[in-house]
């Protein structure tokens, strides 16, 4: 049985002969995740246990993260390994991140369901400047991966972090949610540094080699609509996409108030070949209420504060990076306990 370490986020490689050894032990595990990829593909949306979900993502966890470090460590310290060993790593990580895409929606009971931030899996994204942040993945739809249609990607980012440069082979867009942040393109003489307020976007566009730095002194999220591709290409500095384009900005919402001095909106019209949505930013006042009726499924993020969401008599409470799941043509309302932010996507 498989014996995962309480510090996997935190190995100690102490010199090659120990990253071998540490390749090996990986591989010959590797027969661990079969299993647990079969059962995500036969899993039906309301039959899934938060616990099932998170024992399975806490294994690929410990493959993802481990793995990303060891490549790491062999990119800093420029070693080289066997071409097969790194192949297998690489075949494994895969198999992993399939794993911790398991989409979370299936957790929820139609026609409407709240899915809490404790029930999420969480995974680590290891940086090659050191550290590590915490990243969560929240399905836009009800199929049993993310990678079947657009999904979201909260971070979180801690003092003074720096992602890798990587890139993508599509656009990518990412909204700063606490502080500001700044957005880096093209490491070395062509460098480019944005900086990205609260409640902006920071916009990379195609096979663009970025990062984002957190230069605040406490931790900061950062959420990403992603269609499937986005989630599926990201490449580090030491093997990116082909370079084809090196473009970055920022992006600015347009605000609007809401009806009856509810708040206000902060809307964003994303659209590029890859991309056609529109990212909506409810700022919500204290006791407000809202009622309402989607002719679609509906997914909601709450960004900050607390409230309650009811429909008939199903009646559920809200906080802070809880997930809300709503079938289409379920007639809702939401009243807010205090201030709250929340975020949706439309798409086109």
């Amino acid at each position: 049985m498989l014996k995962i370490r309480r510090n996997f986020a935190d190995i100690k490689i102490k010199d090659r002969s120990g990253l071998l050894a540490e390749c090996e032990r990986l591989i010959s595990e590797s027969d661990e995740l079969d299993p647990l990829i079969k059962q995500i593909k036969n899993l039906k949306r309301g039959q899934v246990t938060p616990e099932s979900t998170i024992e399975r993502s806490k294994i690929a966890s410990y493959f993802t993260s481990e793995i990303q470090q060891i490549f790491n460590h062999i990119y800093n310290y420029d070693l080289t390994v066997n071409k097969l060993i790194t192949e297998k790593l690489g075949k494994l990580v895969s198999k992993a991140d399939a794993i911790l895409r398991e989409n979370i929606v299936l957790q929820s009971v139609a026609p409407l369901d709240v899915i809490k931030f404790k029930n999420v899996p969480v995974r680590y994204s290891h940086s090659t400047f050191g550290g590590k942040e915490q990243r969560w993945g929240y399905g836009l739809h009800n199929l049993p991966t993310t990678e079947l249609g657009y999904s979201i990607c909260l971070a979180f980012m801690p003092p003074k972090y720096i992602q890798s440069y990587h890139n993508h082979t599509i656009s990518e867009y990412c909204l700063a949610i606490d502080k500001p942040l700044t957005g880096i393109v093209n490491p070395g003489k062509d460098e480019k540094k944005n900086l990205v307020k609260v409640n902006e976007i920071s916009h990379f566009s195609a096979t663009t080699p970025h990062t984002l730095y957190n230069h605040s002194d406490s931790f900061s999220r950062n959420v990403t609509a992603k269609l499937p591709i986005g989630l599926l290409d990201w490449r580090p500095i030491y093997n990116l996409n082909k370079i084809e384009d090196t473009h970055s900005d920022v992006l600015k919402g347009n605000l609007s108030q809401l009806d009856r001095n509810k708040g206000t909106k902060i809307s964003f019209r994303i659209k590029d070949k890859f991309y056609n949505y529109e990212l909506k930013l409810m700022q919500l006042k204290k006791d407000t209420v809202i009622e309402n009726i989607h002719e679609e499924d509906s997914y909601i993020l709450v960004i900050d504060g607390e409230l309650m969401i009811s429909s008939a008599d199903i009646k559920k409470h809200c906080c802070k990076n809880d997930f809300i799941v709503i079938d289409k043509n379920t007639e809702f309302k939401i009243k807010t306990k205090n201030k709250c932010r929340l975020y949706s996507v439309d798409f086109k």
